[in-house]
């Protein structure tokens, strides 16, 4: 996770320099040089952090004074920087004249000239990738502060030496009274050579990737990418500036255009399309009318007959208990000719609601006694124990 957070936030400039480059619009000197100097200011910001978390960035730039023989700095530029008493870094710096330069060449009716971005929205567009690309730098140097704590590595480092010098004594064969056996006990150490090799080798890997910006040979390549930014940058707003290729119709106009493969990359199978999972599931045929009625959601549950399903829903009433969240008062209504209603009951829920039974919108319990008639008539619930309704008349 620590290398590849680093990885990622190592700040490619591509996405900025197309926004500038396609969204600052002109073929002027003035506009070239602006073009060109956001994408030094954004460079020059990216070194600036570099040389306080890379050792080869900082052997590169030692100085200041350097970055102007380096062309990512001018003098003028300089005395500003050094010249704002600041106690803290100052990498900021660069991308705010960047933005700066930016929004004082967004077109406004009191400064209609020399305005080479045509709107608001097209500035806040410029700003946004500028702004996350400067989010990008502030992580890895957050992340360059906040390292692992060193004891944890010390830990893991002693452990590893500690356990294998132990090894060295308790793995060995023993000697009984004194005297070598004319037949010793010698074996080759197999297992305690594959950890060696294991664990060392994690921890070779490890302490390297401690400092994944270091100068060992298998660490990131700052410099490389400082240089990769800079002209990639470059090429991108000033030599491939607003160059486009002729329009010409495509091949893939063609209706009976096929897709073509090397000779050697020719599939032994024709590609099948992703499809759902139930996709080739045939239910009723494609011209079979199908009869849809109309379903009340009040409607009291279907049960089917069949055995399977008998005895799932035996085994859920088995072990699934109903729990009451609250106790209400409510009216008992029990339908049918021994119709009855009890307004100053309460119903209190036993652990299992009988079979029928339910509870209508408003607030009434609705008692089927036909279905408990039928209850003993049906295989399936010959074992159903119903718990009796318990009625507490209220105070």
């Amino acid at each position: 996770m620590w290398i590849y957070v680093r990885v990622v936030n190592l700040s490619a400039l591509c996405s900025c320099a197309i926004q500038v480059g396609n969204l600052v619009r002109g073929n002027g000197e003035e506009v070239r040089l602006v073009r060109r100097t956001v994408i030094r200011y954004l460079v020059l910001s990216q070194v600036m952090l570099f040389r306080d978390i890379s050792m080869r960035v900082r052997r590169r730039f030692p100085n200041f004074e350097s970055l102007i023989d380096g062309g990512f700095l001018f003098e003028e530029e300089l005395d500003k920087i050094q010249s704002f008493k600041f106690d803290y870094n100052k990498y900021w710096m660069p991308v705010n004249w960047a933005m700066a330069l930016l929004c004082r060449h967004t077109f406004s009716e009191a400064n209609p000239t020399k305005q080479y971005i045509d709107s608001a929205p097209t500035l806040n567009q410029i700003l946004g990738v500028i702004r996350d690309y400067r989010l990008t730098l502030d992580t890895l140097n957050k992340f360059d502060m906040v390292p692992i704590p060193i004891a944890y590595p010390q830990v893991v480092f002693l452990a590893v030496r500690v356990y294998f010098v132990i090894c060295l004594f308790s793995r060995q064969f023993a000697i009984h009274d004194g005297t070598r056996d004319q037949q010793e006990n010698l074996v080759f150490p197999v297992m305690t050579i594959l950890e060696f090799v294991f664990f060392v080798g994690w921890m070779k890997v490890a302490e390297a990737l401690l400092n994944p910006l270091g100068e060992d040979d298998d660490d990131l390549e700052c410099n490389w990418l400082i240089d990769k930014n800079i002209a990639t940058g470059m090429a991108i707003v000033d030599e491939h500036y607003d160059d486009v290729p002729s329009l010409r119709l495509d091949v893939f106009a063609d209706p009976t255009w096929q897709p073509v493969y090397s000779e050697d990359s020719v599939p032994e199978e024709s590609h099948s399309l992703p499809r759902g999972s139930v996709a080739n599931v045939e239910l009723p045929g494609a011209h079979e009318r199908v009869k849809m009625i109309h379903v009340d959601a009040n409607r009291e549950p279907i049960h089917k007959t069949s055995e399977v399903g008998g005895l799932r829903r035996k085994i859920t009433t088995a072990f699934v208990r109903q729990r009451a969240n609250s106790v209400q008062p409510m009216n008992l209504v029990v339908p049918g000719e021994n119709e009855a209603k009890l307004s100053n009951a309460s119903y209190i829920p036993s652990p299992r609601t009988p079979h029928g039974a339910t509870v209508s919108n408003n607030n009434q319990f609705l008692f089927n006694t036909t279905n408990l008639s039928r209850l003993d008539e049906e295989a399936e619930y010959k074992d159903l124990e119903i718990p009796d309704l318990q009625i507490r008349r209220k105070s």
